[in-house]
């Protein structure tokens, strides 16, 4: 019997990477440390890799031309990024925001625990007076139409939904010469998300003024009354608005907004929060798997939980437990799902058939 997550998908040949080598020598430098014919993390030792990424002597480092920020935003954004280069050739990302750092470093902790070897190797490190995350860099493939691996793509759908990785635009994703997937940029896994298994996220984009009237309160967010708005300009936007959020905010969010095409949403303002279901912008999902997880992946999602959270990530002024209590519902939501299915068979190489299209 066919399973019922069993779906055709078309899957983007993605190649496209937000930051990139300034010369070939040191993407040859880079590709020198995997073999082609081979996943980026085959033979990688995580652990090792960490200490390199710590205590390794650094040699370089130079700035990195981010596309994201070479437009008006380059002030707001901030996202300066550096490639750094150690003594023993080995090249990493450093990115010098604190806050992006501990993110980074949760995601990478937290695929770790699930045994997964989505996210490179990402450590926190002081670097000329300025902290931030350093993470292995991991080359996109060399060569067009590699097809990413299935079951790491899938692997990649579970931890999206569960952690909150909305943002997942192919310049996220890497894939390399093997087909090997690795996820970067997960620092998005902070945000406050409201959502229901195979329906587009509610992300909570603005913080409701103190003294603001709210429409809903209560323990049940009410994805059953959203507002809705047909591509409304920036002024429409905060009329509806203005008596809610400060316009300081408003205009930093809308300043992302302007650079959609199509800024159709839905919107729920619920708990001194504004959560904004993205429409026209595609990046955000829906978020479902393609295929079953393997039983000890499973197992693993089965096992977490709070305390296991709390123990991975100490430092409850950052990662507070609304938000890893929202991870675990979302957990919960997929197990349900799982629960339900009689017909439910691991996933295993011999039921991926690949093609221009990848079936399931």
């Amino acid at each position: 019997m066919k399973h019922p997550f069993a779906q055709t998908i078309f899957v983007t040949l993605v190649t496209a990477l937000s930051w990139l080598p300034n010369s070939q020598a040191d993407a040859v430098k880079c590709n020198s440390f995997f073999n082609q014919s081979e996943a980026w993390h085959s033979h990688l030792d995580f652990s090792q890799t960490e200490i390199q990424l710590q205590n390794g002597e650094i040699v370089s480092i130079r700035r990195i031309d981010d596309p994201m920020a070479a437009n008006a935003l380059r002030d707001v954004l901030k996202r300066h990024v550096y490639l750094v280069t150690f003594d023993n050739g080995l090249m990493a990302v450093f990115k010098p925001r604190l806050e992006a750092a501990q993110w980074e470093v949760a995601a990478y902790k937290l695929a770790r625990w699930l045994g997964l070897s989505l996210i490179p190797p990402t450590i926190a490190r002081e670097i000329n007076g300025q902290i931030g995350s350093l993470q292995l860099y991991v080359s996109k493939a060399s060569r067009k139409n590699v097809v990413p691996n299935p079951i790491e793509m899938n692997e990649r759908q579970m931890f999206a939904f569960v952690f909150g990785q909305w943002d997942l635009h192919p310049g996220n994703i890497i894939v390399d010469d093997a087909g090997g997937v690795a996820m970067i940029d997960n620092e998005l896994i902070r945000m406050q998300v409201q959502v229901q298994y195979g329906s587009l996220p509610f992300i909570g984009k603005l913080k409701v003024k103190k003294a603001a009237q709210q429409p809903f309160n209560g323990e049940s967010f009410p994805f059953h009354k959203p507002l809705h708005f047909e591509n409304p300009t920036r002024e429409e936007f905060w009329q509806y608005l203005k008596d809610y959020v400060d316009e300081l905010p408003f205009n930093d969010f809308w300043r992302w907004r302007e650079q959609c095409k199509d800024n159709t949403m839905k919107v729920i303002i619920w708990n001194n929060r504004v959560y904004i279901q993205s429409i026209g912008y595609a990046n955000y999902g829906p978020t479902t798997l393609t295929a079953p997880l393997h039983p000890e992946r499973l197992q693993k999602y089965k096992e977490l939980n709070l305390a296991t959270l709390r123990a991975l990530l100490p430092d409850r002024s950052v990662y507070y437990d609304e938000l890893l209590l929202q991870w675990l519902a979302r957990r919960d939501q997929v197990l349900f799902r799982l629960a339900q299915q009689t017909d439910y068979q691991p996933a295993s190489a011999a039921k991926i058939t690949l093609s221009k299209q990848v079936i399931y």
